[in-house]
């Protein structure tokens, strides 16, 4: 997510809590042949264009908010 977001931000790991999931694998082999399901997207193209949309939707925030801003004075 850092590559995508062309950030340098770190992140922080806190320490583990009771009910913390050690280790999660997936598999979509499941859902392939029960329901003849594939997905549309690799992870990083799906993470790259919900990342995309959520820039451009705050971008839009943040340009209408300064529009108003500067008709109220």
């Amino acid at each position: 997510m850092k590559e995508i977001m062309q950030s340098d931000v770190e992140a922080k790991y806190g320490n583990e809590r009771a009910g913390d999931i050690k280790d999660s694998f997936f598999s979509i082999n499941k859902a392939r042949e029960k329901l003849n399901w594939s997905p549309q997207y690799r992870l990083e193209e799906g993470l790259y264009e919900t990342i995309t949309y959520y820039k451009e939707l705050f971008m839009e925030e943040v340009i209408d908010e300064i529009a108003v801003a500067e008709e109220d004075g």
